[in-house]
C-alpha cells in the first residue's frame, strides 16, 4: 500500500491510542511547527514522515526542538531510521517507530520498546482485573439470587418498555416538529424533560447491572418507574397531538418494524420464561394492586367533583361519558378472587395490574389535559392536586378494606402512580 501523508498521520494517531494516549489527534497543518499529532492530556507530540529513504538525525533533532514543551516525543517513519538517528533518540529518550505497507508498527528505539512493553503490561493487568471482577460478580449473584418478581419485571415488562421507548425516540423528530407547529414551547420543554428522565432511569439501570452488589428492591422500583414514565410519555403525546396524528399507530408501526428486524436478525422471536411466584412476590403484587386501587378510587371521587363543576361546561360534558366509561372498564382488572394461586395466575394478575396502572395514568393525564385547556382560565383546575386530596379521602372511607389496612401498615402515603 502507498500511503498519503494524511493516511500516515491517521495510522500514527491510531497507534498512539493503542499506547494509551486516548485523546491523541492530528494537528492543523503547519500550526504546530512540524508536529503532526498531539495528546494534550498526556503531553505527547509526534511527527510523521512518509519518506522513501531512512530518516536521519536532523529530523529527530527538529522534533526535539519543536516539541520541547511536551513530556513525550514520538516519531513515525515509513522507511526506518539511520543509525545516527537511533543513537540520538536513545540519548534523548525519543520513541522511534516505523510502519510498513501493511500498517504494522514496530519500535526502533529504546524508548519505543519501553512504551510497547508498558502497553502490553497494562493490557494484561486490565484483563486480569476484568476476570477478577467477573468472578466476584458471579459469586455475588450465586449468594444473592434475584427474586422472581424482579426477574419478571426485568425480563418480561422491561423489554416491552424499552421497545416502546425506542419507538418514541425513533418517531420523536416528527412529534417534535408537530409540537413546535402548535406553538406550545412550554409543553415541548416538558416532553423533553420527561424524555430526559426516561433516559436517566434507563442509564441508571444499565449501570446498576454492571456492578456489585446488586440491590434488587431499588432496581425493581427503578424498572417500574421507567415503565410508567415511558407509558406516561406516550399517553401525553397521544393527547397533545390528538388532532394532528395517530401517535399510538405510529409507535406501533415503529415497534413492529423494529421487532421484525430483530427477529430476522436473531432467527426467532424472544419468548421470556415465566418465573415461579413466591409469597413475597404475591405480597408485592397485592401492595401494588392496592396502590393502583387507591388512585383509581380517588379518580372516581374526583370525577364526581368534576361532573358537578363542569355540568354547564360543554368542553367537559361532551367528554365526561367517555371518562366514566374508562373508569368502569379499569375497575374489574383490580378485583381480587380467592382462587388466584400459582405462577400462572400470578402472571395474569401481574399483567392485569400493569394494565390497570397504565390505564389509570393515561386517564389522569387525559383529565389533566382537558381541565388545563378549559376555554376560560378561571375554569382550569389542577387535576393532580385534586386527585391527591381525594386519595386520602378514599382511604379514610375505605379504611376497613384489607388492602387499605395493608397500605397503612406499610406507611403508604397517597401519591401519583
Amino acid at each position: 500500500m502507498t500511503y498519503t501523508w494524511q493516511q500516515a498521520e491517521s495510522l500514527a494517531v491510531e497507534h498512539m491510542h493503542a499506547l494509551g494516549f486516548s485523546d491523541a489527534k492530528t494537528t492543523v497543518g503547519g500550526a504546530d511547527g512540524g508536529i503532526d499529532a498531539i495528546s494534550e492530556t498526556y503531553r505527547v507530540a509526534a511527527q510523521v514522515k512518509n519518506y522513501v529513504t531512512a530518516v536521519g538525525r536532523p529530523d529527530i533533532q527538529r522534533l526535539a526542538g519543536a516539541a520541547h514543551g511536551y513530556a513525550e516525543h514520538l516519531f513515525y517513519a515509513l522507511s526506518g531510521y539511520s543509525q545516527a538517528a537511533r543513537d540520538y533518540a536513545d540519548e534523548r529518550g525519543i520513541a522511534l517507530f516505523s510502519f510498513d505497507e501493511t500498517g504494522a508498527v514496530s519500535p526502533e528505539s529504546r524508548r519505543a520498546s519501553e512504551l510497547n512493553e508498558k502497553h502490553k503490561s497494562n493490557s494484561r493487568a486490565e484483563r486480569v482485573m476484568a476476570k477478577h471482577t467477573e468472578l466476584q460478580r458471579a459469586q455475588h449473584l450465586r449468594e444473592n439470587e434475584s427474586p422472581s418478581i424482579w426477574d419478571h419485571e426485568r425480563h418480561t415488562e422491561y423489554p416491552v418498555a424499552v421497545r416502546r421507548h425506542l419507538s418514541v425516540i425513533e418517531m420523536w423528530p416528527e412529534f417534535e416538529a408537530r409540537l413546535r407547529a402548535l406553538g406550545d414551547g412550554a409543553q415541548l420543554d416538558e416532553f423533553e424533560q420527561l424524555l430526559a428522565g426516561a433516559f436517566r432511569l434507563f442509564d441508571e439501570q444499565e449501570a446498576a447491572e454492571r456492578v456489585i452488589p446488586r440491590h434488587w428492591d431499588i432496581e425493581l422500583a427503578r424498572l417500574e418507574a421507567y415503565r410508567a414514565l415511558v407509558f406516561q410519555i406516550e399517553s401525553r403525546l397521544t393527547f397533545a397531538l390528538r388532532s394532528e396524528v395517530d401517535v399510538r399507530g405510529l409507535l406501533d408501526l415503529a415497534e413492529f418494524d423494529g421487532a421484525s428486524r430483530s427477529e430476522i436478525a436473531s432467527g426467532s422471536p424472544n419468548r421470556p420464561v415465566a418465573p415461579l411466584a413466591t409469597q413475597d412476590d404475591w405480597d408485592h403484587l397485592w401492595r401494588r394492586r392496592a396502590t393502583v386501587m387507591v388512585r383509581l378510587g380517588a379518580l372516581r371521587y374526583a370525577m364526581a367533583e368534576l361532573d358537578k363543576k363542569g355540568r354547564f361546561k360543554p368542553h367537559w360534558t361532551v367528554r365526561s361519558p367517555r371518562f366514566n366509561q374508562e373508569l368502569s372498564e379499569i375497575a374489574p382488572l383490580l378485583e381480587r378472587q380467592s382462587f388466584w394461586v400459582g405462577p400462572d395466575h400470578f402472571n395474569v394478575r401481574y399483567a392485569d395490574t400493569t394494565a390497570a396502572a397504565n390505564r389509570t395514568i393515561e386517564l389522569e393525564t387525559s383529565l389533566t389535559g382537558v381541565w388545563q385547556n378549559m376555554p376560560k382560565p378561571k375554569d382550569r383546575l389542577d387535576i393532580v392536586s385534586l386527585v391527591n386530596a381525594q386519595s386520602e379521602e378514599w382511604m379514610l372511607d375505605n379504611a376497613p378494606r384489607e388492602e387499605v389496612r395493608a397500605l397503612r401498615a406499610a406507611g403508604f402515603i397517597p401519591a401519583p402512580l
